[in-house]
């Protein structure tokens, strides 16, 4: 299996060719409606509060919410966090995984306009072929599961990545 692109800056790599996904093209209303489910899988298989797909902008400099699962979905769709100063924007510019509990630094603008403090978040690339186009996140495990993720979620979100990418590169070779 091909290893993810890694970039050694500070910005996601890009592939010339591809025209990135862009917060629109996920929001058109067959690629949502297909996304979401995913979204809500992703949510739902790793005992997350909510899910969000977070995408590369056009300048590559921060990470757009596209859609979410969240109860305050209408605040992460239209989020946005610097790519260098953000967990998303870390594993988009990593192409790495990762799982952070409630002692890490992170970007907190979100919670501010949600009022909802983040306590734990895995979250893993998103890739529309080679190219790397956005972030799965899940955030906050629900009552009655480990306070933290694990590898078993990454491993489970992973396979939802995989399939949102699937989902996306038809968006971008499918009719409207």
């Amino acid at each position: 299996m091909p290893q993810p692109p890694r970039s050694s800056g500070s910005h996601p790599p890009r592939d010339p060719e591809r025209p990135p996904i862009t917060r629109s093209d996920c929001q058109r209303p067959g690629v949502a409606a297909a996304a979401r489910r995913v979204i809500e899988e992703a949510a739902a298989d790793t005992n997350a509060s909510a899910a969000t797909l977070w995408v590369v902008s056009q300048d590559g400099r921060h990470m757009e919410g596209a859609l979410s699962c969240d109860p305050k979905a209408a605040i992460l769709e239209s989020a946005t966090v610097p790519v260098n100063d953000s967990i998303v924007g870390m594993v988009a510019a990593t192409g790495l995984g990762t799982a952070i509990g409630p002692d890490e630094k992170y970007n907190r603008s979100v919670d501010a306009r949600t009022g909802v403090p983040t306590v734990a978040m895995v979250a893993v690339p998103v890739h529309v072929g080679e190219a790397l186009c956005g972030v799965l996140s899940a955030v906050n495990p629900r009552t009655g599961h480990a306070p933290l993720f694990d590898g078993r979620d990454l491993q489970v979100l992973h396979a939802k990545a995989s399939a949102l990418g699937a989902i996306l590169e038809t968006s971008l070779t499918g009719p409207d």
